[in-house]
């Protein structure tokens, strides 16, 4: 648009022309729990249900779910501590995602499948209630169902994984789905909790987990901690760029900040030690590929003693790069 065309808008089309790109708001959920009809010993439900899924999504804003409990403790694949501060100060959306959307639609599949005498042979109740911790009201979980014995019922997680060969559970219950039950027990007070996760389609495997006091411990103190951050508007530590441009999505405009001490030198050197070592390990990979190429020469696949894979494939843009492929665990 020229300045003569702007000289011809009226001021409130001006105003719109030269707006600068609104500033994400920070606030906390605004959901207030109602009555679900159900009060338990150890929590209450806040009267959400994950079949409404807009609604559901700003009541979980309202605390931290066991599905984030890994990442509160920092052994999540997902992010961090400042993930999940980002994530409770920021409108809720939700992406078209097709493996959300699958995963979704397949968990009533694996429930079936894990009650059948084929696999666990246990009697289930699907759920999807948002309960809430009467003890610590910022934990909260939604339990996709409840398995059901003369002994009680205890939760059961419901899960879908790309892990074809299942390398996250070679050496048992992966970690971050242990701290994502003991959360579960924590809020529904359970000595115990299971998971039952389908592979690639093609595999259901699960698992069952005691109750953990001092994983429990560490997830209240963890906990306590972060809602505080949240409270007050202090953003954690993180490594999470993407929760850093949420939360700090503008810079002001000729504000500068000075970053004095031996603590900042320090952290500005390892900077330029990191840039430096990235870049040797480029040039060090770009050697290797090429001599892998050129020992391939036109063989689609080349496979090492122990079954690793090199592979040609090709991009839609049509380059050709190479893929490594680590050998299946026997």
């Amino acid at each position: 648009m020229s300045d003569l065309d702007l000289a011809m808008l009226d001021a409130s089309e001006w105003q719109e022309a030269h707006a600068e790109p609104a500033r994400r708001e920070l606030s906390r959920s605004r959901w207030t729990d109602r009555d679900g009809g159900f009060l338990g010993r150890f929590y209450r439900d806040t009267g959400a249900r994950s079949s409404d899924r807009s609604e559901w999504l700003e009541a979980r804003r309202s605390g931290i779910g066991a599905s984030e409990a890994a990442m509160l403790m920092g052994e999540s694949r997902w992010g961090d501590a400042g993930t999940l501060y980002a994530r409770k100060l920021t409108e809720p959306t939700e992406a078209d995602d097709e493996w959300l959307t699958w995963g979704l639609a397949l968990e009533q599949v694996i429930a079936d499948a894990y009650a059948s005498p084929r696999y666990a042979g246990r009697a289930v109740v699907r759920d999807g209630r948002l309960l809430r911790s009467l003890a610590h009201p910022w934990a909260v979980c939604t339990l996709d169902a409840w398995i059901c014995s003369k002994a009680g019922e205890i939760p059961l997680e419901l899960k879908t994984d790309s892990d074809r060969y299942g390398y996250a559970w070679a050496e048992g219950l992966p970690r971050e789905y242990e701290w994502q039950l003991q959360h579960q027990m924590m809020v529904t007070g359970t000595p115990r909790a299971s998971i039952a996760c389908l592979l690639a389609g093609s595999r259901l495997v699960w698992a069952d987990a005691e109750r953990d006091e001092t994983m429990i411990r560490r997830l209240i103190r963890a906990g306590e901690s972060l809602w505080a951050q949240i409270e007050s508007g202090e953003m954690p530590e993180t490594t999470d760029h993407r929760a850093l441009a949420t939360v700090f999505d503008r810079e002001e405009r000729g504000r500068v900040i000075e970053l004095e001490g031996i603590e900042w030198a320090r952290a500005d050197l390892m900077r330029c030690e990191a840039d430096a070592a990235y870049q040797r390990a480029s040039v060090e990979r770009a050697a290797i590929d090429a001599r892998i190429k050129r020992a391939m020469g036109r063989a689609e696949v080349a496979r090492l003693d122990d079954g690793t894979e090199y592979r040609w494939t090709t991009q839609r843009d049509g380059r050709r790069v190479l893929r490594r492929r680590e050998a299946r665990i026997q």
